[in-house]
């Protein structure tokens, strides 16, 4: 399903999760903005949240548990941020200004299953310094997730808040390795 107006557009793509032949069924058209909806034209779209999905995966991956609590202020300040690493070993710095949630009543304890639910970015951010970045990025990987135009994926901070434009047939793809149990299909 397709939907644009002036100032939105949508896509709906549908997988079969069942390897090795997934079942694949898109509907669309052209977009002025972005090109082709089947692959995100030249630069994708920014997933946003839906990219804490990958971060929740690499922290059960590495033994997180669902009651896994931590204190996620509205305002996360960069100094409170640990100094991580990508995957190539390099320094992540991040944002000056930090990281804020949604709205103001989103802060205080939360759990992983909690934060999930309230997509509490300050959460995130502080459970992808404990996770470590480049855990996050390599179970997002595995799970299918690239780059609609090709490059490397941006490493930063803001990965679990979803910064890479991503083709929307890509995120479906990659979700569809939940509903598998895990198992990817190219």
């Amino acid at each position: 399903i397709f939907f644009r107006s002036r100032s939105v557009s949508s896509t709906l793509c549908t997988f079969w999760p069942r390897c090795p032949s997934i079942r694949r069924k898109l509907c669309g058209s052209r977009s002025k903005r972005s090109g082709s909806v089947t692959n995100g034209g030249g630069a994708g779209f920014q997933t946003g949240s839906t990219m804490k999905a990958f971060t929740t995966a690499a922290a059960f991956a590495e033994g997180f548990r669902g009651d896994h609590a931590i204190n996620s202020p509205f305002h996360l300040p960069a100094s409170k941020l640990n100094i991580e690493r990508d995957c190539a070993g390099k320094r992540v710095f991040p944002k000056e200004d930090g990281v804020v949630n949604f709205a103001e009543f989103e802060n205080g304890m939360y759990t992983l299953r909690t934060g999930l639910e309230m997509s509490v970015n300050t959460y995130f951010t502080q459970l992808t310094d404990q996770v470590g970045l480049c855990n996050v990025v390599k179970m997002a990987k595995r799970s299918g997730i690239h780059r609609a135009d090709g490059k490397k994926l941006s490493e930063v901070y803001s990965f679990t808040l979803g910064v890479n434009e991503i083709a929307p047939l890509t995120m479906a793809n990659a979700y569809a390795t939940f509903a598998a149990r895990g198992t990817h299909c190219d």
